[in-house]
């Protein structure tokens, strides 16, 4: 007898596609993941019409998304194969991915004897940011021989006195005046 392994999975999608994510607004967005072997996956945003591709022979697909006009607290449901992912307030608007290394590591909070001007203010007034700044860190990992497929161990958070204050100070300061000057 000869054992052939199953292709079978389940339906999954990487950690950056998740409850509170940020899409940006009037663009296409890219939802991708792994499903059965050439199924078709379904991904069904609340703020528009629905999008079907099918898996490749290895399972993986890709969904290019229309995201329309700024907004708030939209819903994307994905299914295949009778499984079902669904995702809630996530926010259309604008994304921008902040890179670096000691700068923009330093959180809110500071660090040690290294603190940042003003943080306490804007870490205790960071709750009426919450609909309107958040944040997807990505954490370290090191990889010489293999690309990265998936962001482990990341969330999506809105800003609260809690995530402001670990968030990057840097990235979190540009967002804040960003949502200042253009909502």
């Amino acid at each position: 007898a000869t054992l052939v392994p199953s292709l079978a999975q389940s339906l999954s999608v990487p950690t950056i596609i998740g409850d509170r994510m940020v899409l940006q607004r009037n663009s296409t967005s890219r939802f991708w993941g792994y499903a059965n072997p050439n199924a078709q996956v379904v991904v069904a945003p609340s703020w528009g019409d629905e999008v079907a591709v099918v898996a490749d022979g290895f399972g993986q697909w890709l969904a290019e998304v229309p995201t329309g006009e700024a907004a708030e607290r939209q819903k994307v449901t994905i299914s295949s194969d009778g499984e079902e992912l669904s995702f809630s307030d996530i926010m259309i608007g604008e994304v921008w991915v902040c890179s670096g290394q000691s700068n923009m590591e330093m959180p809110v909070k500071g660090f040690g004897r290294q603190p940042v001007e003003n943080s306490m203010d804007y870490i205790l007034s960071a709750a009426k940011e919450a609909n309107r700044i958040r944040m997807f860190t990505v954490k370290r990992a090191r990889s010489y021989n293999e690309d990265k497929e998936n962001c482990e161990g990341g969330e999506w958070f809105c800003a609260s006195p809690q995530s402001v204050a670990n968030m990057s100070a840097t990235a979190y300061f540009f967002a804040y005046n960003l949502a200042s000057a253009i909502n």
